[in-house]
């Protein structure tokens, strides 16, 4: 089958081209796929077409035909052009717009970044003065912590701050209590920072604080009764004793500068007797002088056998760092204090009620 149509189609093909005139050539420019190309004419034939105007128009109506089809095809190359240059300004419109769009956005991205820049440069700006700020108070801290604590010392703070004056110096900013160094004792006082330093508003006092370098305090008792007088009174209990009296001498020596307070009591016993006048005295010694006494006086000893009567003695005193306190008795006609193991009636005490801790720390 398949080369029965193979032998049909050579045929035909054969058959077609036997039927076109050996002198026609495609026409490259027409619609019609051949037509016939005139051989060359001989001198004879030249002459005719002067005689022949049918003839001439038949060998003029192949280029006309020609330059209609260039024609219209020039004319559809031209439409294509348009269409192409409208397509090409629409585009080139188009790409005018976004590059107006793009340089608009580029603009307040530059804008942008340079408002950033602006702020990083504002920002760095602050760190270093934070910084600067921060190493300054480090500073004045440092030089704080290593104070002297000797008033002679004068050389820019050099001390232990004894105002608000002196804490802005140092480099508090911010307001609010504090304890500063007072005349003799530490103050607590409200500082306002946002005053100047010669301002009278910028410190006011609140109050003392009550700051000890050592504790002081003690409470004696006897055991047995108490009839030697002109020597200080010894003591056989302790009950607490910070260490600064000796109870076998019953002598307190003061620790520190400051205000001190002292409480003796004790029972008078006056045996009975015929004189008239019989007395016992309690007295309180510093430094060997009578600062404090009490005294009991019978003017009928007869009638008050066995009779034992209260004497007390308190005080508050101002010693300096070293002094000596004690107690004695003096008496006459055999009186003496009272006292055995089980009923202690002779009682001394006494502790520090404040201390010029300016004094302790060398600032006086």
């Amino acid at each position: 089958m398949k080369h029965s149509f193979v032998a049909l189609f050579s045929v035909l093909t054969c058959i077609v081209y036997g039927q076109l005139p050996g002198n026609w050539n495609p026409d490259v420019f027409g619609y019609r796929p051949y037509f016939a190309l005139p051989s060359a004419p001989s001198a004879k034939q030249t002459n005719l077409f002067h005689f022949r105007p049918d003839a001439q128009g038949a060998i003029d109506e192949q280029p006309q035909t020609r330059n209609l089809v260039l024609a219209a095809r020039m004319s559809l190359l031209e439409l294509s052009f348009t269409k192409l240059a409208k397509e090409l300004r629409t585009k080139l419109s188009n790409a005018d717009e976004k590059i107006a769009d793009l340089s608009s956005k580029l603009a307040q991205t530059t804008e942008v970044s340079s408002a950033t820049a602006t702020e990083l440069d504002n920002l760095k700006q602050d760190y270093a003065d934070f910084k600067t700020d921060t190493t300054d108070r480090i500073s004045a801290l440092e030089q704080a912590s290593t104070c002297t604590c000797s008033a002679d010392n004068t050389a820019g703070i050099g001390r232990i701050p004894g105002s608000c004056a002196d804490l802005k110096e140092i480099g508090y900013t911010k307001s609010g209590l504090f304890s500063v160094m007072g005349s003799k004792q530490v103050e607590t006082v409200y500082c306002d920072f946002t005053k100047e330093a010669d301002d009278p508003d910028l410190q006011k006092l609140i109050g003392y604080e009550d700051v000890k370098s050592k504790p002081t305090y003690f409470y004696l008792q006897r055991t047995v009764k108490s009839e030697q007088k002109d020597v200080p009174i010894p003591f056989e209990t302790e009950v607490v004793n910070s260490g600064d009296i000796d109870k076998t001498s019953g002598v307190f020596t003061a620790p520190v500068k400051g205000t001190y307070f002292f409480s003796f009591s004790g029972l008078a016993q006056i045996p009975v007797t015929t004189v008239f006048d019989s007395y016992l005295a309690a007295l309180l010694f510093r430094n060997g002088e009578v600062v404090a006494r009490s005294q009991l006086n019978e003017v009928n000893a007869v009638a008050n056998n066995d009779y034992l009567s209260p004497v007390t003695v308190q005080a508050t005193l101002a010693l300096e760092q070293g002094d000596e306190v004690w107690m004695q008795i003096d008496f006459n006609n055999g009186a003496y204090l009272f006292d055995d193991n089980d009923f202690r009636a002779t009682h001394f005490n006494g502790w520090l009620l404040e201390e010029e801790i300016a004094a302790s720390l060398g600032l006086l």
